[in-house]
This record gives C-alpha cells, structure tokens and sequence, in this order.
C-alpha cells in the first residue's frame, strides 16, 4: 500500500500542470493573432490607395519610398491595435508580408509596388503623323483589344499605353516587322516608377529633418505627432533624418 500511496502521490515528469499548457498555448495564439493584426495594418497603411491620402505617410518617406520603423510606430492609427506593439514587433510582421520591403539593418521599410511597363515609347515617326493613322496601324495587331490611349507627341514621337505589361511588351515585339509610310518603327518601353505617382520631386535642401518640440512631441517639415516610446532623442542621433542618421531600436532607458 505504501508503494502504491508514493505512485498515486507522484507529481508528473513531464508536460507540467494542464493550466501551465493552457496559458502558454493562449500566450502564443494572442502572439500570433497580435503580429497577424499587425502585419495587416502595416500592408493597409502602404497600400497604394493609403498612400495616396496618407499626408503623414508622404511626408516620412524617402525617394525610394521607404519609411523608419520608429516613425510608423507614432502613425495615429496605430493606437487602434488591441495591445502595445514594439519596433521588433513592428519589423517582424513586415518580414512576415510579401507586399513589403524589408531593410532589417537599417530598421526601414516599404511597399512592394512593381514598376509598370505597359506603355510604349514610339520615336522617329514620319513628319505629321496623327493618331488616325497610328490608330490604323495598331487595328492590324492582335494587342489592339488591350490598347487604352494613343497619343502622338512632339519631335515625332508618340506614346501607346496597354493594359498589362504583357500587351505592351508584344506590341512592341510585333512593331519591329511593321512599316508606317515605307519607314520601319522605332519603340522603346517607358518605365513607370512608382515613386513618380506619389510625390513630385522636391526643392534643393527640402529633405525632411526631425526637430523636437516642447511638451516631448516631434515635427517634421511642419507635421507634429504625440511623443512616442520609439521616438525621440535616445532613437534619432541630433543630425536628424535629414544628416542620413538611422532609427535604432528600443525605448527610453
């Protein structure tokens, strides 16, 4: 009976208590849902359409469209999330994406947004060539049911946008057998950087820089957001944004 008392009175080996696994196991799914939720606002907040509207957006991102962690992390829209999200956090969901770009060394992010090559440049047409006749031209190919505008230009060019990448580039593949007026068509494709679509070039000396402001807050080229955990002076080196300084990771010590 002794024996039989000490094995009822065992603890187990292995696996802990079923409440200890309970909480784990919770602790892990709200993890998951929590990068999840964040991955999505990330993808939502540098979505084209966003972007477009976004003031704060635009205003923090460089040429190449990419933006700091850290300044994301003050976005007002992110206080909507159910739970505090670190600048770890933060880099982790972006690496989680496909409709992202990921600068993990420099803590900087952007939209994956591919470059359009759906327009043809047309160059040394004949002398007055108007789009009627170009319009003529194109009905012989079989791209012409993909075709959205025509449009001659001066010093005898002319720009032929398709739909797709794909009809552009088999438009072009079809113009080398073609002739207008005896002459054979010269074309090249027009890339349409994404960049262009949202911001005009700016100004010598216009580049962004971080100033502080009274009160903890921080401002850039005249916006001001609430001081955050991920901005401020123990992130941003006193050069600022516009000295090539990069955001580090952490909060205040």
């Amino acid at each position: 009976m002794a024996a039989e008392s000490k094995i009822e009175g065992e603890a187990p080996e292995r696996g802990g208590s079923p409440g200890g696994q309970e909480a784990a196991s919770g602790g892990t799914a709200a993890a998951t849902e929590l990068a999840e939720d964040v991955q999505k606002f990330l993808e939502h907040l540098l979505s084209k359409t966003n972007v477009a509207e976004d003031a704060f957006i635009q205003q923090h991102m460089d040429s190449q469209m990419y933006i700091p962690l850290c300044i994301l992390a003050a976005h007002n829209a992110i206080a909507k999330l159910r739970a505090p999200v670190s600048i770890d956090t933060l880099l982790a969901a972006a690496q989680r994406s496909e409709a992202l770009v990921v600068d993990a060394e420099k803590m900087l992010i952007r939209p994956n947004f591919k470059n359009r090559r759906n327009t043809l440049i047309l160059h040394d047409l004949p002398e007055g060539v108007q789009e009627e006749e170009l319009r003529e031209l194109f009905k012989q190919s079989k791209e012409y049911g993909n075709l959205c505008t025509l449009k001659p230009d001066v010093n005898r060019t002319a720009y032929v946008s398709f739909n797709t990448d794909e009809s552009a580039q088999a438009a072009a593949l079809w113009l080398r057998s073609q002739k207008l007026r005896g002459s054979f068509i010269h074309c090249a494709m027009k890339s349409d950087y994404a960049a262009r679509s949202f911001f005009p070039a700016a100004p010598p000396g216009t580049s962004p820089a971080l100033t502080a402001m009274s009160g903890g807050s921080w401002q850039t080229s005249g916006q001001s957001w609430p001081p955050s955990p991920w901005t401020g002076p123990h992130n941003w080196p006193a050069g600022g944004l516009a000295a090539g300084a990069q955001p580090t990771r952490g909060g205040p010590r």
